[in-house]
């Protein structure tokens, strides 16, 4: 019985929670549901936010990084999606990896873009969720979606979670 936990966003596993009601299937992704328990998390959806939903970007302001509305940019989850990720810290303790949807703002692991309050990209960030989550468990295994495009990409990554289940 499959017993090591790993946590996915829920949009990779085929489910229609993005903010365009879309879903992104990953199927390289999908074939580690044959080794282990793929735990689909969405932390839009966990905060009550619909599906499909404005969609939000990060920004950078004087109070550092926030997740704001593209086209509303009064729309601030910041604080929801801090505080929903503060409260994961726990119960993801329990994973033995991580896997993120790139480029979310939420879930993003450095390949999120970052915008200034003039809607211009100035770089690269972590998502809000992905970001915290690095600061509470530093020592899981996380990998975006995009890092894991070949065969030898995904054995590396379970190599990593396998060596985390057996120190758990």
């Amino acid at each position: 019985m499959n017993t090591i936990r790993i946590a996915v966003s829920a949009c990779l596993l085929g489910e229609r929670v993005r903010y365009d009601g879309k879903e992104k299937r990953h199927a390289l992704i999908m074939q580690l549901a044959d080794e282990f328990v793929l735990q689909a998390i969405c932390p839009e959806v966990a905060i009550g936010l619909g599906t499909p939903r404005a969609p939000v970007q990060l920004v950078a302001s004087s109070t550092g990084i926030r997740a704001c509305g593209v086209s509303d940019p009064g729309l601030d989850i910041s604080e929801r999606i801090q505080a929903y990720a503060q409260m994961q810290c726990e119960a993801l303790q329990a994973c033995a990896g991580m896997i993120l949807k790139s480029r979310s703002p939420s879930c993003g692991l450095g390949s999120t873009p970052l915008f200034d309050s003039q809607s211009r990209q100035t770089g690269l960030s972590d998502g809000l969720f992905a970001g915290q989550l690095r600061k509470c468990l530093p020592d899981l295994p996380m990998v975006e979606d995009s890092a894991l495009n070949t065969n030898d990409a995904i054995a590396e990554f379970v190599a990593r979670v396998r060596r985390r289940a057996q120190r758990c």
